[in-house]
């Protein structure tokens, strides 16, 4: 194979990733290099001849396609994976790195370099470390305890967009036992009998490791917390001497009283669990039971989502309590689900509408992953009458004949539980009553109704069984389809339908120009765009590449969906590309219809093929029968 240069192989990996092609433009901007720099590298490996990098109006395209160098080289091809590696260089192996070094190591240049350094400063401020440029030299400068919260927090952003396992884990650090460590908390966490949920053991595997990978060159203040309940300080001091017995290794003073805040904001007693009545009655903190209560009256009045299950409640107080200790002393956790939790928008949503209220009362800011720990709560526990659909009405024809007709609706009822058999008649009519979905027929009829019926055997037989499923499931596909259909357009009306391939798309911008044609149209206040602002400005509404602004409560005069599609993207206010928005207003009364064709067409959007075959459709009509047809198959 020829050799070619960094610069080069950076191009050619560039080209390979795209299956369109790409302008000198976009290569400058993706890998730093400038446009005349850009045609010398193509023309060097032209020259070569292995490859041939063909020019037209629409960019270059490389053939053959370079796949075997794009597996063989470890260069990060855009600003993501370039800043991914620099900060596990710098951070978690801080290495003596030079700028010009790493710079070339990245195929980029100095300057380039030194922009995306800034960059990644905007996300480390929040951990209140940065990294310093000097005299050609970079490193990071910071205290340990938040340069330790920092590499934390980016495993766990590394675990988000993969599958939840130990295994990533030991990527970053393969010379630390990780399996061993989770055995040894896990027996000390048995055998005092002690409930600690997978996502808590793993976030206290992660910083128990960090802090052994770190101890020797980077111990921390040997300082005992004073205000750690004593057993979760013992359990700690349990947990640790069992780990330094294994490993060999010793703990300090202050790293035992940090792994005792993680244990007493996320544990809980077994005896505590088994009689959580009984702990409410005696043990519960009248502030907490205060707040849960507004929780509770809030959604109720906003979502009609109700906290009357018992057991689902006194979960919750057990959550609360340990959040509100997390937020008292400033204990981050992580959630390794958080990308899949967001997909279910309409359960985040609510959420977030709690958290917005926890905010409130207690003047704090709750981040997204204890907002998805909320959601996880909802998800498992959410009120299944939000979820039920109306059974199929059923009328039955049946001879009248020793209580024929209660034998059949009794065994269809109980076999078919979302069947009602509405009326019995034993004779067919001439028409078909209202509001009858199915008729099921024990007499054979020869002429031609003008309605369709399915005969089943007075002996309800296994055959009449599998004809009525297959009738069921058909029927249910049906009404589900026109239901949905019916709904969407009630909220998406034609004059809020957008298609814009204009490429340089300001969020803002397209926010008003919808609220405006909204307020004109009658659906919503005046303060709409405002509200909207609020609440981009308090959390994100977008997700992948769908962003789903609303205000925090229902506040439209009127229910309307705005759907504004923009094939070449859209730089959100958190920087993600969105290509479609879906503004949300809506009246209280409205949010349980809503919730149930909105649910579908999240599922549809999270797919990539049927979000691009959404992205071509420039007409209302064809769209609202394409998502209809969408989520009727999902």
């Amino acid at each position: 194979m020829t050799t070619y240069s960094p610069k080069e192989i950076a191009i050619l990996k560039c080209l390979a990733s795209r299956d369109e092609p790409m302008t000198a433009r976009q290569l400058s901007t993706v890998l730093g290099y400038s446009i005349r720099s850009i045609r010398t590298y193509i023309k060097n490996i032209n020259s070569c001849k292995e490859y041939n990098i063909i020019s037209s109006q629409k960019g270059y395209t490389c053939y053959p396609r370079p796949t075997q160098l794009m597996q063989s080289s470890t260069i990060p091809q855009n600003k993501n994976e370039r800043a991914l590696l620099i900060f596990k260089e710098l951070l978690i192996h801080e290495k003596n790195l030079f700028i010009e070094d790493l710079a070339d190591s990245l195929c980029i240049t100095s300057d380039t370099l030194i922009r995306e350094i800034r960059k990644i400063n905007q996300t480390l401020h929040d951990f209140h470390i940065q990294i310093k440029m000097d005299k050609n030299k970079i490193y990071v400068e910071g205290d340990e305890k938040n340069k330790r919260n920092a590499i934390s927090s980016f495993i766990i952003n590394d675990i988000k967009q993969s599958v939840f396992t130990y295994h990533i884990i030991e990527r970053y650090y393969p010379d630390i036992d990780c399996l061993a460590i989770q055995h040894d908390i896990t027996t000390v966490l048995q055998e005092n009998n002690v409930i600690l949920d997978d996502f808590s053991i793993f976030n206290l595997i992660l910083h128990i490791i960090i802090v052994i990978h770190r101890h020797n060159d980077h111990p921390p203040i040997d300082k005992e917390a004073s205000y750690i309940p004593y057993h979760s300080l013992e359990l700690s001091k349990r947990i640790c001497h069992k780990i330094e017995n294994s490993l060999h290794i010793s703990f300090s003073n202050s790293d035992i009283s940090d792994f005792a805040l993680l244990l007493c904001s996320r544990s809980l007693q077994k005896d505590e669990n088994d009689s959580l009545a009984l702990f409410l009655t005696n043990h519960a903190n009248q502030d907490i039971l205060i707040l849960l209560k507004e929780i509770e009256k809030e959604l109720k009045d906003t979502y009609h989502f109700s906290l009357d299950n018992e057991h689902l409640k006194l979960r919750f107080y057990v959550h609360m309590k340990n959040l509100l200790f997390r937020l008292q002393h400033h204990i981050k956790i992580m959630n390794p689900m958080i990308h899949e939790i967001k997909k279910h928008f309409y359960i985040y949503d609510v959420a977030i509408f709690i958290a917005g209220i926890i905010s409130k009362k207690c003047q704090i800011r709750l981040s997204e992953d204890e907002i998805a720990y909320i959601a996880i709560h909802l998800i498992l526990s959410f009120n299944e009458e939000m979820t039920q659909t109306a059974p199929l009405k059923v009328l039955l024809i049946c001879p009248d004949y020793q209580n024929l007709e209660i034998y059949l609706k009794n065994r269809l009822q109980d076999t078919f539980p979302d069947l009602m058999v509405a009326i019995i008649l034993h004779d067919f009519p001439m028409t078909l009553p209202d509001h009858i979905d199915i008729v099921l027929a024990a007499i054979k009829h020869d002429q031609i109704l003008p309605y369709p019926y399915l005969y089943i055997t007075p002996l309800f037989t296994e055959k009449d069984k599998t004809s009525i499923s297959t009738i069921l499931t058909q029927k249910k596909r049906e009404y589900q389809k026109k239901r949905f259909k019916d709904t969407l357009t009630h909220f998406l009306k034609p004059q809020f339908f957008y298609y814009d391939k204009n490429e340089n798309l300001d969020w803002e911008n397209i926010l008003k120009i919808i609220t405006q044609n909204l307020y004109k149209e009658g659906y919503v206040p005046e303060k709409f765009y405002d509200m909207l602002v609020q609440r981009e400005c308090l959390y994100s509404s977008a997700y992948d590449q769908i962003a789903i602004p609303h205000p925090l409560e229902p506040i439209a005069i009127q229910s309307a969906i705005s759907i504004w599609i923009a094939p070449h993207g859209i730089i959100w206010k958190n920087q993600r590309k969105v290509v479609m928005i879906i503004t949300l207003a809506l009246t209280k009364k409205d949010l349980s219809d809503f919730k149930e064709i909105f649910d579908h067409i999240t599922d549809v959007l999270v797919d990539d093929k049927s979000l691009t075959d959404l992205l071509k459709i420039q007409d209302y009509d064809f769209f609202i029968n394409k998502l209809t047809e969408l989520c009727s198959d999902k």
